[in-house]
Order: C-alpha cells, then structure tokens, then sequence
C-alpha cells in the first residue's frame, strides 16, 4: 500500500514505476508477457517489501497496534510511511513533490494495457483523488485506513 514509496525508490523510468505498482497486483499475472522494465519495477517492489517487512523497527512499531489492529498493521504502517515521505520530501528529492507525483499519475494512465483490471481500477480511483497529494495531511491518513 506504499505505493509512493515504491515508485520513488524505483528506477527513473516510467514503466519501472508502473511495475513498482503493480508488485501488489501481481498474483495471476503471466510475468513472462510483462516488459523487462515492467518486470524489474515488479522484482524491486518485492525485494523492498522483503527487506522492509523483516526491518527490526518495521517489527517494532507492528507491535505497537492493539492485538485485534494488528492485521492491518502492515497496511497502515505503509500508508503512514507515505505521508512521512510526503511530510520530508525536500530531504530525499530535489525534484518538486506535485512534479513527482503528477508524473506518476501520467505514467500509470499510460501504461494501463500492462495492468491487470483490479490494478486499473485502483489506478483510475488513485489519480482522480490524488491518494499521493492527499497522504500530506493526517486526517486523510486516518480516512484512508479506515477505508482499508
């Protein structure tokens, strides 16, 4: 559910970003049709989601929802995660937020004929309510969980 976190620690490339997303699409998709640049974006999602979900503090702050919270730790720990990269962005990119984003968004349109259909329609609802722009303000991290 990071998925401004995946598609900033992607590769500079469009169809990179795209397979950054869709690392959480992917069951059932026929990876050998994928673009080798699709298919990386994919491999490095997954290679970051390993990484991260073994992460000592990632475990830690699981930890900290209550027992019946716990399942969705991991979703909202991702979507906090964006908003703190939001929050800080000027620390990790000279490349102007809205740019980044707007970028993205253009990306993900163009490349619908590689998603599969759940992955489209996230994609659709993502870009028409600005999910990334919005992950700036707290309370709209709170209505994005609940929805979850």
């Amino acid at each position: 559910m990071n998925h401004l976190a995946h598609t900033f620690l992607a590769l500079d490339s469009p169809e990179a970003r795209v397979g950054s997303i869709l690392g959480d699409f992917s069951r059932g998709v026929d990876w050998s049709a994928l673009p080798a640049p699709v298919l990386g974006g994919v491999r490095h999602h997954l290679a970051v989601d390993t990484f991260t979900d073994q992460h000592p503090q990632v475990l830690a702050s699981k930890q900290l929802f209550s027992k019946q919270r716990r399942r969705f730790a991991g979703v909202a720990l991702d979507i906090l995660y964006d908003h703190f990269l939001l929050r800080h962005w000027h620390r990790y990119s000279d490349c102007e937020q809205t740019v980044f984003i707007q970028t993205v968004y253009r990306e993900l349109s163009a490349h619908e004929p590689v998603m599969p259909p759940a992955m489209i329609k996230v994609t659709r609802h993502m870009v028409e309510h600005d999910w990334f722009g919005s992950y700036q303000e707290l309370d709209n991290i709170g209505y994005a969980i609940d929805r979850v």
